[in-house]
C-alpha cells in the first residue's frame, strides 16, 4: 500500500475519533444539563415542603394539647363531620395547588421563611454536590417580586436556568433562577468525561500502532526492492564479465592471445573476490544477528593492515584518492580479529571514497589510549546530516542526500562495521557535518572483559 494512502487513512481516521468523540460528549453533555435541571427542580420542591413542615411543627408545639386536637389528617377528614371543627390541616405530601396548609400556618401567625427556605435548599445543593450560582425569588401572583435572596453575580447574565414556580399562598410562588455554567455541567461528569478520554487514548495508541506497523512494512517492502534492484545491478556487471571471459576461454580466442587471456581471466577472479565479498558480508551480518558469529582475537599488525588497504584503494579507486596515516600503539600487542577488523577499516574506507567528490584525502588515525584501540578514519566528502546519523548504523540505510547522488551500495557496511564492533565488546560512533566531511571512531576495549551498561554509556558518552 502507498505511503501516502497510509497517511490519508490515518488522518481520516483521527478526524473521525474526534468527531464521533465530540459528537457523544456534546450529547452527554446535553443530557447531564437536563439531568441539573429536573434535580434543581426536584430540590426546590422538597425544600419548600421542608420549610413548610418546620413552620408546622413550631406551631404544633405553641398549642396547648386541646388545640393539638383539632388538627386532623386527609384521612380524618373522610371519616368525620367537619362542621365543629374549628381547623383542619393537610399531610405535607399532599398536593400544592390550592396550598390549604399554608393557608392555615399564615392564619396561625406562622409566615413562610425565604431565609429558611435558601438554608434548606443549600443543603440540597450540597449533598448533590452542586456548585452554582443561585437566586431565590418570591414573587405575588402578577409576577412583582416581593422579596429575594442570593444572585449577586447573575445581574445582565443570559442563558440562565429558571425553574417552575411552586405555589406557597394567595397565588404567590417561589421560582429559582440559577447559572448552570460548563464547568458545573463538567464537574458532574468528570467520570464519563476521564473514561471517554481514556478509550479515545487507547484506540489512538492501537491506531497509531497499526499505522506504525502498516508504515514499517511498506518501508521493509521497499528496503527489499531496493535491496534487490542493487544486488542485481551489482551482480549483473561481474556475472557478464565472468561469462563473457569463460565463453572466450571455451571459444580458444585466448590461444592467439595468451596476454589478453591472462588480462581477462584476472578480471574474472577479481569480479569472482568482489561477490564473495559481498555474500561474506551479508552472511557475516546474519551471523551476528543470530549471535553465531565468533570473534578470533589473535596478535595482529594494525599498521600493516592498513598499509594493505591504502595500497587497494590507492590503484583500484577511479578518482583521486590521498591517504594520510598515523599510528600511536603501544608496546603491548593487539588482540583482535584481524578479519573483521580489516574488512571494517575497508568498509569505512570503501564509503569515505565513494561519498565524496571527484578528489578525497582519507585520514586514517589509530592509538591506544588505555586499554582502549581508537580507529578513526576521517574524510573531507559529502558528509551526512544530523537527521540522517540516526539511522545509517541500521541494516539496508544509506543517506538519503548520498542515495540521490547514484553512489552503488547496499547500505549493509555501516551495519557491518557496527556489529563488528559490538563483538569486540566496543562501540563506533560517527561526526559529520553536511558537506563538511565525515569522521567515524571504532574503540575496540584491549582487554577481553564483560562491559556492564553504566562503563558502556561513559564510552558513548566520550566519542
Amino acid at each position: 500500500m502507498n505511503i501516502r494512502i497510509i497517511s490519508i487513512i490515518f488522518v481520516f481516521s483521527v478526524l473521525l475519533l474526534l468527531i464521533f468523540q465530540s459528537v457523544w460528549l456534546y450529547n452527554t453533555y446535553q443530557l447531564e444539563k437536563e439531568r441539573i435541571y429536573i434535580n434543581l427542580n426536584s430540590f426546590l420542591e422538597k425544600s419548600v415542603k421542608d420549610e413548610m413542615s418546620i413552620r408546622f411543627k413550631k406551631e404544633m408545639e405553641g398549642n396547648s394539647e386541646e388545640d393539638k386536637g383539632l388538627y386532623i389528617s386527609t384521612e380524618e377528614i373522610k371519616e368525620k363531620d367537619l362542621s365543629n371543627a374549628s381547623m383542619i390541616t393537610l399531610d405535607i405530601e399532599d398536593s400544592f395547588n390550592d396550598s390549604p396548609l399554608q393557608h392555615v400556618l399564615v392564619l396561625a401567625g406562622f409566615y413562610f421563611d425565604l431565609g429558611q427556605l435558601d438554608s434548606l435548599f443549600q443543603k440540597e445543593l450540597t449533598l448533590a454536590n452542586y456548585q452554582l450560582d443561585y437566586q431565590i425569588c418570591y414573587k405575588d401572583s402578577t409576577g412583582v417580586l416581593l422579596e429575594k435572596v442570593g444572585g449577586a453575580g447573575l445581574h445582565d447574565k443570559k442563558g440562565l436556568f429558571v425553574s417552575e414556580t411552586i405555589p406557597i399562598v394567595h397565588k404567590n410562588y417561589v421560582q429559582l433562577i440559577a447559572d448552570i455554567s460548563v464547568p458545573v455541567v463538567l464537574k458532574q461528569m468528570i467520570g464519563l468525561t476521564v473514561a471517554s478520554f481514556i478509550m479515545l487514548l487507547v484506540l489512538m495508541i492501537a491506531l497509531i500502532v497499526q499505522i506504525r506497523f502498516a508504515y514499517n512494512q511498506y518501508r521493509l517492502n521497499k528496503l527489499r526492492e531496493d535491496f534487490s534492484q542493487a544486488l542485481i545491478h551489482d551482480l549483473k556487471s561481474p556475472l557478464s564479465t565472468i561469462h563473457i571471459t569463460l565463453s572466450n576461454y571455451a571459444n580458444g580466442l585466448f590461444e592467439k592471445n595468451p596476454e589478453f587471456g591472462k588480462q581477462a581471466t584476472s578480471i574474472a577472479i577479481d569480479q569472482v573476490l568482489n561477490i564473495k565479498t559481498l555474500v561474506d558480508r551479508i552472511l557475516s551480518i546474519a551471523r551476528f544477528e543470530e549471535k553465531k558469529m565468533e570473534v578470533i582475537r589473535t596478535e595482529v599488525d594494525l599498521p600493516a593492515i592498513v598499509r594493505k588497504i591504502t595500497e587497494t584503494y590507492s590503484v583500484s579507486a577511479k578518482k583521486r584518492v590521498e591517504f594520510k596515516t598515523a599510528f600511536s600503539l603501544s608496546d603491548n600487542p593487539l588482540l583482535i580479529d584481524e578479519t573483521l577488523i580489516s574488512q571494517s577499516i575497508s568498509n569505512l574506507v570503501d564509503n569515505a571514497i565513494k561519498y565524496s567528490g571527484d578528489s578525497v584525502i582519507v585520514r586514517i588515525t589509530c592509538e591506544v589510549r588505555g586499554t582502549m584501540l581508537y580507529i578513526r578514519i576521517k574524510d573531507d566528502g559529502f558528509g551526512i546530516s544530523e537527521k540522517e546519523q540516526e539511522k545509517i548504523f541500521n541494516k539496508f540505510e544509506r543517506g538519503g542526500a548520498i542515495f540521490r547522488r547514484g553512489a552503488k551500495g547496499f547500505g549493509l557496511g555501516l551495519n557491518y562495521v557496527k556489529h563488528v564492533a559490538l563483538a569486540h565488546q566496543g562501540t563506533v560512533a560517527v561526526y559529520s557535518n553536511k558537506g563538511e566531511g565525515s569522521e567515524f571512531t571504532m574503540v575496540i576495549p584491549l582487554l577481553v572483559k564483560v562491559i556492564g551498561k553504566d562503563e558502556f554509556n561513559n564510552l558513548q558518552d566520550e566519542l
